[in-house]
């Protein structure tokens, strides 16, 4: 079941993305730390009703934040869609016993199908160029490559996907 994050909820959402990290690190990729992402961003994921979780027998096992807010590198990489107000995933989180099982594919479906309800033509998102999980996951599901940008960490690779009607 996929529903909104309860503030309350807030050491469950920490405790994935400590796992995430930890998980990330084992396995070279130096994507996430200390700094992003903490607990005030996710907290304010929470707040502003951007945060979802994929919740097992009321156990919050993975997250994922929506929301129209982008990093001003975005401006310029190459949309192949013009869009002035696109759907931006940020955060996609699977605990580390919960992965491999399709859950993150199911976190995306859920955003695209709640991206069509509410009349978005477009979704975007960008991947550490470093996490071959990730970027093979967002291939496989349709997203086309855009371009690159330079935030903290180095080289991520934007994605975006036109959605059908």
């Amino acid at each position: 079941m996929i529903e909104l994050i309860k503030l309350n909820e807030i050491e469950s959402v920490v405790e994935i993305f400590d796992d995430v990290k930890t998980g990330m690190n084992h396995k070279g990729i130096n994507q996430w730390d200390f700094i992003y992402p903490n607990e005030k961003i996710l907290e304010m994921d929470i707040i502003e009703g951007n945060a979802y979780g994929y919740y097992n027998k009321n156990e919050i096992i993975a997250y994922v934040s929506i929301n129209e807010s982008f990093d001003k590198e975005y401006e310029t990489v190459n949309w192949h869609y013009i869009d002035n107000n696109p759907l931006i995933i940020h955060r996609l989180a699977v605990k580390s016993s919960a992965q491999g099982k399709g859950i993150a594919k199911k976190l995306i479906s859920f955003v695209e199908d709640k991206a069509k309800f509410n009349g978005y033509k477009t979704i975007r998102l960008d991947a550490f160029s470093s996490n071959p999980n990730a970027l093979g996951l967002y291939k496989s599901l349709g997203y086309r490559y855009a371009g690159d940008v330079n935030l903290r960490k180095g080289v991520f690779h934007c994605f975006e996907k036109i959605l059908s009607k």
